[in-house]
């Protein structure tokens, strides 16, 4: 059996035992998946958003904030902004793509938390 035939099955023994715990149909539960992916996607695209609009107020008054620092303080300031500046430039890509995905194509999403649940059962 390949390997794609396997992740298949996995995907659709965990998706008939969840809907059985649940006690809900199939369709029902992919239904409620899938919706929840297009709500995860929005949310993430609205926090994306909401960072970038921080960022860009927090850039527009950098004269102002480099006043509150002494001149040695700046140095550190200045590793302080750039390693920042990469964890959220890092956390913008990963907040916009996976919201863009989760819109375009939410059975995918779908498909990967129904694995990952599987894979934390195990």
């Amino acid at each position: 059996m390949d390997t794609q035939q396997q992740i298949i099955d996995m995907v659709q023994t965990g998706i008939n035992s969840l809907s059985a715990q649940m006690g809900v149909t199939l369709p029902h539960l992919w239904e409620a998946i899938i919706r929840q992916q297009y709500i995860q996607g929005v949310a993430n695209i609205i926090t994306f958003i909401f960072i970038l609009a921080v960022w860009g107020k927090l850039f527009k008054k950098k004269e102002e904030i480099y006043r509150w620092f002494s001149k040695n303080d700046l140095e550190m300031l200045a590793v302080i902004l750039t390693l920042s500046g990469v964890i959220i430039s890092y956390v913008y890509f990963e907040l916009a793509s996976n919201g863009v995905g989760q819109i375009i194509n939410p059975e995918y999403y779908a498909i990967q938390e129904i694995t990952n649940m599987i894979n934390l059962k195990q």
